[in-house]
C-alpha cells in the first residue's frame, strides 16, 4: 500500500513574519510570471527545457532559493488544458524541500526570500478526528494495522466481573470488590474490545 504524507496546519505568526511570507509568495509569483512569458515566447512547456533556459536568470533577479525558483518552473510547466494568462499572488507551491515538519520536535521550517523560517506548532491544538489520522499513518509506515474501539462506558466496566460499576472523579470502583483508576479501566476495557475483533 502507497502512504501519502498530507499536512495540514495554520501557522500563526506576528506582523513581521506575515509581512515575510507575503513578501515572499509575491515574488514567488512574479517569478512564476517572468518564467510564464518566456514559455510562451519559446512555446516550450517542456520542464527540463524551461529549468535550463530560466533557472539562474530568474535566482539571480529575485534572490529566490534554489527550492522556490524550482517550484516556480514546475508550477508554469505543469500540464493543464490551457495556461493561465497570469499567476495572481495566492498560493505558492512547496515540497519536501521548501517546507518540512519535524514530528519528533513539533516545529515547522519554511523557506522565505529571507531564509528558513521556523516555528514550533502546536500539538495540543490537534483534535480527535486528526489525532487517528496521524497515529494511523504512523502504524501503517511501521507495518502495523491499526483497529477502532467504540470506547463507549469503558471506564465504568469492571475488568474483573464485568459488570457495570461507579466513578467518583477519576477512581473506579465495583460492587465485585474491583476498585482502580478510572483511565487505566478504560484503557483496559479498550485494549479487551480490540482482541475481540481480532479473533
Amino acid at each position: 500500500m502507497k502512504l501519502i504524507k498530507s499536512i495540514k496546519c495554520r501557522i500563526q505568526v506576528n506582523e513581521e513574519e506575515k509581512n515575510i511570507l507575503q513578501e515572499t509568495l509575491n515574488v514567488w509569483t512574479y517569478a512564476c510570471n517572468d518564467i510564464l512569458a518566456i514559455a510562451k515566447e519559446k512555446k516550450d512547456f517542456n520542464q527540463y527545457h524551461i529549468h535550463h533556459l530560466v533557472y539562474h536568470p530568474i535566482k539571480d533577479k529575485y534572490s529566490l532559493q534554489s527550492n522556490l525558483v524550482v517550484r516556480a518552473i514546475a508550477r508554469v510547466c505543469h500540464k493543464r488544458k490551457k495556461q493561465p494568462k497570469a499567476f495572481k499572488c495566492r498560493s505558492m507551491d512547496v515540497d519536501t524541500r521548501t517546507f518540512r515538519f519535524i514530528e519528533r520536535t513539533g516545529i515547522l521550517s519554511l523557506s522565505t526570500i529571507q531564509g528558513r523560517k521556523k516555528q514550533r506548532y502546536p500539538h495540543n491544538s490537534w483534535d480527535f478526528a486528526r489525532l487517528q489520522q496521524f497515529i494511523t499513518y504512523k502504524a501503517l509506515e511501521k507495518g502495523i494495522s491499526t483497529i477502532f474501539v467504540d470506547p463507549k462506558n469503558t471506564s465504568h466496566i469492571s475488568p474483573s466481573c464485568g459488570l457495570t460499576g461507579s466513578r467518583i472523579k477519576h477512581i473506579f470502583f465495583c460492587s465485585c470488590g474491583y476498585r482502580n483508576n478510572a483511565d487505566f479501566v478504560g484503557a483496559y476495557n479498550i485494549s479487551k474490545r480490540g482482541f475481540a475483533l481480532l479473533d
